[in-house]
């Protein structure tokens, strides 16, 4: 009887290292695949930031910010009518002085349907020369792709109560509306 208990007791300590050995397995081969995919998504994009050689950029031309004013560029990626591309675009904000050094900026990356916005105060600069400055929206990708023409975007100049003074809107690759 003894050793019947013996034997029972071992297959079961085989069955649970069996256990313990595949469920190590399958962790692993977890943990390597996620890895494997990850590497493939950052290599893909490098790849595509790699391939984006040209952009299409909107131009505000030059402003000049008095005391107490604001500039806010706020950029939408319209829809697609048909529905089929949902792909996201990236577009680059940036402020520059007049010299073309640039001030402020940031990249965001928009999804069909949505806006984003970056602003600036008046103030912002070099000392002594006011704010004079060049807002510049950049869409990073060809501009032969449908998305660079879905994106509009709106320069809005606005004084401290909120007021808006003046508003420019561009889509890429056409003249201004005022």
């Amino acid at each position: 009887m003894e050793i019947l208990e013996g034997e029972k007791n071992m297959k079961t300590h085989n069955t649970s290292t069996r256990i313990m050995a595949l469920a190590l397995l399958v962790a692993t081969l977890t943990i390597n695949s996620t890895s494997l995919a990850g590497a493939a998504v950052n290599a893909s994009s490098a790849a595509r930031q790699a391939e984006v050689t040209t952009t299409t950029n909107i131009d505000f031309g030059g402003i000049k910010l008095g005391r107490g004013q604001n500039a806010l560029i706020i950029v939408v990626c319209v829809a697609d009518q048909s529905g089929r591309d949902q792909r996201p675009v990236d577009v680059e904000f940036m402020f520059y002085d007049w010299d073309g050094n640039l001030l402020a900026g940031k990249t965001e990356t928009l999804l069909p349907g949505h806006a984003s916005a970056f602003d600036i105060r008046g103030g912002v600069g070099i000392p002594g020369r006011g704010s004079e400055l060049s807002p510049c929206i950049k869409i990073l990708c060809d501009p032969a792709d449908p998305r660079a023409k879905r994106v509009v975007a709106t320069l809005q100049i606005s004084d401290e109560s909120g007021k808006v003074q003046s508003m420019t809107m561009r889509k890429a690759g056409e003249k201004p509306v005022e």
